[in-house]
This record gives structure tokens, sequence and C-alpha cells, in this order.
């Protein structure tokens, strides 16, 4: 992953970029006392290992525009077939190194950074004319504008007055400290190449979550799982629920005259090969998550109280989520009304009539996102210096 060879290269100095990215919220400074909207300090975000600059005027336009400014190098890769070189290719890895950063960064901040394009390239390995070496970067038809559109704002009028309630997301405070920690952490991680991947699918989860909520919550699931199979390499469940999951061989194994012992003891050697996908990702979220994040008001999405799940149910919660993957992902199943909860003010009309019945509506998916970060995060802070 050029990701990660880039957090750990000291040497890179052929050639500066700067990207434009596009946050759908408002980062700024955790450390800036006072208005840091008119404060210059304040658009400086992050120095190292790379600079991340507030470009929006004012600070707080929507979306908000940061400037990505980083230093890399031609890389060269290559492949071979019969122990021979079958091709070299050399070039400059910084779209890949971007478009990871920002997908950190939307893991980081639990706000949705996309790589809106490239605006300056600077050589400085003296091999360009001096005219080129400052290369200009096309604009007018390369930029990319994804991030979420503006939420609509509730006025609701009473006999006692007006209420206004904006639905924006929340200004959200930036802890370089803990960012910076992180990235330069991570290339040194057991897991390192899992987390790159997993902020990509939590990323992506993001992108979708607006219009497209049913493969946001694929997305999200697969974020959690893609992280959780290198965390729990080693993991396997206890004797006793390896037993409980191969009745079936042990019925088969005892109609052919082995005795119970020996029967178990097939079924423990049977579950080797199992990689135990579903108890994994259970056994993951449930060690990571902050449940009082998850008791909480939210900054982010707007999940009404009678829709979220509560304490002790999220074990159970969580194996409807995942069997609810299986059955979306293997039969087409559709995912119920309730599940697209939280990207927007309004609720489906089947939806109330369910909660009228007394019926439980299915995990939101602004409920999901919440513990999801919850447990990626979780799990990058409890095992990193940071």
């Amino acid at each position: 992953m050029q990701i990660l060879r880039f957090l750990t290269d000291t040497d890179a100095t052929v050639i500066d970029v700067e990207y434009r990215l596009l946050c759908s919220g408002t980062l700024y400074p955790a450390n800036v006392q006072g208005d840091w909207r008119k404060s210059d300090g304040a658009r400086i975000l992050l120095r190292e290992p790379f600079n991340l600059i507030v470009a929006s005027q004012p600070y707080d336009d929507y979306p908000q525009e940061l400037a990505l400014r980083f230093t890399t190098k031609v890389v060269s890769e290559q492949h071979e077939s019969g122990g021979k070189v079958t091709s070299l290719r050399s070039f400059v890895p910084d779209d890949e190194i971007a478009a990871d950063l920002a997908a950190l960064l939307s893991l980081l901040g639990r706000r949705l950074v996309t790589v809106a394009g490239k605006v300056r390239q600077r050589f400085s390995d003296g091999q360009l004319p001096p005219e080129l070496s400052d290369f200009p970067s096309p604009l007018a038809m390369r930029l990319k504008k994804i991030f979420w559109p503006p939420r609509l704002a509730e006025v609701v009028h009473h006999r006692d007055g007006v209420d206004f309630k904006d639905n924006q997301p929340a200004p959200t405070p930036f802890d370089w400290r803990i960012v910076a920690g992180i990235l330069k952490a991570i290339p040194s991680h057991p897991a390192a190449e899992a987390i790159i991947r997993s902020a990509r699918q939590y990323a992506l989860a993001l992108e979708l979550i607006e219009d497209r909520f049913e493969l946001a919550y694929q997305q999200l699931i697969s974020a959690i799982e893609t992280v959780a199979g290198p965390a729990l390499s080693d993991w396997t469940p206890e004797p006793e629920s390896m037993i409980e999951s191969k009745q079936w061989l042990i019925a088969a194994s005892r109609s052919k005259g082995l005795s119970i012992e020996d029967a178990q003891q097939l079924a423990i050697e049977a579950c080797a090969r199992e990689r135990w996908a579903s108890r994994k990702f259970l056994t993951f979220v449930l060690k990571h998550i902050n449940a009082e994040v998850l008791n909480g008001d939210d900054d982010l999405f707007l999940v009404p109280e009678f829709a979220r799940p509560k304490g002790t149910g999220i074990e159970k919660t969580l194996r409807q989520i995942y069997e609810m993957r299986s059955g979306a992902s293997h039969g087409g199943k559709s995912y119920p009304a309730s599940a697209s909860i939280g990207p927007s003010p309004t609720i489906p009309s089947s939806v109330i009539h369910e909660v009228l019945e007394g019926k439980a509506p299915f995990p939101p998916i602004g409920w999901f996102e919440r513990l999801v970060n919850s447990a990626i995060v979780g799990y990058i802070k409890s095992t990193m210096p940071v």
C-alpha cells in the first residue's frame, strides 16, 4: 500500500502536491480558544505527517474546503512470472495517497471527506524546465464535488413562539495530536493494511449513506469484518460453543457408534477450518464500542429516541443486523424502511405505523454508523500508542 510507504518515508523530495478535499461538516482545532472562525491560526489543522489547512472563505462554509499538502516521490513496481521480471512500472502515487488520507480523515473525524482534485504539483529534482517545475494541473474538467447535500432546517410555530432547529452536522473539534499519533503509528501496526482497507469501506459507506442506504449498510458491516479478522486472528469460541454449533455432526457420529466424548471431540476438530466471521463481527464490536457514546445524543445523524437499540439489547441487535446482511447479499432481500433513518430529518410513514403497532424498528443506519465508527476507532486507539 502506497499510503503505508508514504507514512514511513522520510526521504520524499521529488514532488510536492496539493489537493483540495471537501468535508461534509466543519473541522476546527480542538485546542483553539475563542472564536476559531475568526482566527487564521485556526486554519492549520495538521502539520505532520502532512499539512491540512482550512481553505474555505468563510471558515465554516459548506462544504468545508480543505487544502491537503504533502511530499512524495516516484516509486517503482516490478512484476515477475516464472522467476523473470515481466514488467516494470514507475509512477507517482499521490492520487492513491490522497484518497487514503481522505478515507482516514473520514474515519477519525466522523465526517465525509472526499478528494475534489489536485490543484498543484511541484517537482524539485531539476529534470524539468523552470517553467514546468511548478506543473499546472487541469481543474475545470477534473474536479469532483462529492459531499452531502445541505439538510433542511426545521421551523415550528406554536403559541409560545417559534422553534428553530438547524439539522446540519455540528462543527467537530479536530485533535491534531491524536490524529498525527495514529497516522504515525499505523505503518507499524500488525493490522495496518486491514485498517486502511476498513477506512476505505467506511468512507465509501458515508458517501452512499444519503441516498443508497442499503449499500451503505453493507459497506459498514464490511468495514467491521475487514479489521475484525486480523484483530481476532487467534480467536476461537469456547469448546462448548463449538460443540453447540455442530450438533448435526454429533448426532451423525453417534448414529455410527461413536461415544459422546469422541463425537464431541470430532465436532471440535471439525471447527478448525471455521472462519467464525459472524462471531468475530459480534465479538469485535462488543469489545471496542463506547457504550456511553451510543447512549448520548448524536451530533451527526438524526435518530429519534424510539429507534435507538438500548443497552443489553445491542448484542441481539447485532445478530439481527448480520442476519439481514446475509439475506440482502444472498437472497436479494430489501432492508426495512427504518434502516434509512438518520441522514434526513424525515421518517418514513411506514415506520410510524410499525411503532404504533408495537413493533421494534430495524436499527437505523444513522445509529449503526455511529456504532461502527466507535468500534473501529476504539480498536485503533486501544492498540496504538496515542
